[in-house]
């Protein structure tokens, strides 16, 4: 008997995202899951249903989980107290390699999960050109690969973390050669905020950017959307 293995469908724009959508599981009743989900990935309901479940998490997380795994007491407080997402401790506890699979690319199975986001992106693209549209990729850095400070958060929260993935720039790569590839207009914002990594730029126990970063990465979007409307001009 297959074992049913976590979607995390928090984690739902990184390069690996479709590693952990697309598990199939075994048998003919893992089949028919297999088709159900892939039927419910094209409906409306579902992410209407799952946008819901998300915002009750929090006030419904197991904690039990995290003692478990032998996380930092004061982390899960954190999240109790709204101080920290309750995503990243799910996140943690479902996969901690989530981090480092998506900033380090390694393995097999993390590259097979880009190239099914290659497929989606080209997708996107073509939907553009029917619309007479342009795609613009910008591409927000892991919290770790800007701030050193957030490598030791989130090794208290669980996960498994690597130095190399503080000088990383391998995902950046990935994504911007498929870019030049496809002619698609890409940003990439690590050189934005590396720079500027003595200012505080994240939120404390997040990894989502604070008032600072987003005024810096606002400003680099526009240039960077005028230069692009020069060229193409």
């Amino acid at each position: 008997t297959a074992r049913p293995t976590p979607t995390l469908d928090r984690f739902g724009n990184d390069l690996t995202d479709m590693q952990y959508r697309c598990k199939s599981e075994a048998g003919a009743i893992g089949a028919l899951r297999n088709f159900i989900k892939k039927m419910a990935y094209k409906t409306h309901i579902y992410y209407f249903y799952n946008e819901k479940k998300n915002v009750l998490l929090a006030r419904f997380f197991d904690y039990k989980k995290v003692k478990l795994r032998r996380m930092d007491p004061q982390a899960a407080s954190f999240a109790r107290d709204n101080k920290v997402s309750p995503w990243l401790l799910e996140g943690s506890v479902e996969n901690k390699n989530y981090l480092r699979d998506n900033i380090l690319m390694e393995s097999a199975e993390n590259m097979s999960a880009w190239g099914k986001i290659k497929e989606l992106l080209k997708g996107i693209q073509k939907s553009c050109g029917r619309i007479n549209s342009d795609l613009v990729i910008v591409i927000f850095p892991s919290a770790v690969q800007a701030d050193r400070t957030k490598y030791d958060f989130y090794k208290r929260l669980g996960y498994s973390m690597d130095e190399k993935m503080i000088l990383s720039e391998r995902s950046q790569r990935l994504l911007k050669e498929f870019c030049r590839e496809e002619g698609i207009a890409c940003l990439d914002l690590l050189p934005v905020l590396r720079p500027e990594r003595k200012k505080e730029l994240f939120l404390k126990y997040d990894d989502h950017l604070n008032s600072t970063g987003n005024v810096l990465c606002a400003k680099a979007v526009v240039d960077f959307l005028a230069t692009e409307r020069e060229i193409g001009q």
